[in-house]
């Protein structure tokens, strides 16, 4: 949020993004909620922005759902920022520990624990109090999945555009 009252940014078009199943976006329940689903839904909103130079900055999943582009689109971007991505399977956190639970599980004791728990955090990158859990829980699976073979890490090792790793206040 605080991008849009950046003036050194001032000169620039930012565009961003809420995902299918969170905030103020439609909350399909035959929708996947995959990295490699929602990086589809990205992928078409990139395609109606060719006349942009694009600097692609994601957070929590976000980084993730941007490596699921094709080489094609992501070698069109100007840059590649990740802020703090699920890249290794020890950093997922909560959606870690999601992923390790039924749903049923999920949906009766993790997830309003972890409502109450992130409520006032002014700093978590994510708003539950508009999210479908089941977004939430899926995605988790999915980052996870990533993460633990690796995969989100080597495709981020591999990019060919500038590229910037931010873990917390260290690059």
């Amino acid at each position: 949020d605080l991008a849009w009252d950046q003036q050194n940014l001032s000169n620039y078009s930012l565009l961003s993004l809420d995902l299918l199943g969170f905030g103020e976006s439609p909350k399909p329940l035959d929708f996947p909620y995959t990295m490699e689903a929602h990086g589809d839904v990205v992928s078409q909103v990139i395609h109606q922005l060719q006349d942009y130079k694009i600097h692609f900055v994601g957070s929590s999943m976000g980084p993730v759902i941007g490596l699921t582009l094709s080489d094609e689109t992501l070698n069109t971007f100007g840059s590649f920022a990740n802020l703090e991505a699920r890249l290794f399977a020890e950093d997922c956190g909560n959606s870690a520990k999601a992923a390790a639970i039924s749903l049923e599980s999920f949906l009766m004791d993790f997830w309003p624990a972890l409502k109450e728990k992130v409520k006032d955090k002014s700093v978590t990158a994510y708003d539950l109090e508009n999210a479908l859990p089941e977004a939430f829980y899926y995605g988790g699976k999915s980052v996870v999945e990533l993460a633990k073979s690796e995969w989100s890490y080597q495709r981020f090792m591999e990019l060919q555009i500038p590229k910037k790793y931010f873990y917390g206040d260290d690059e």
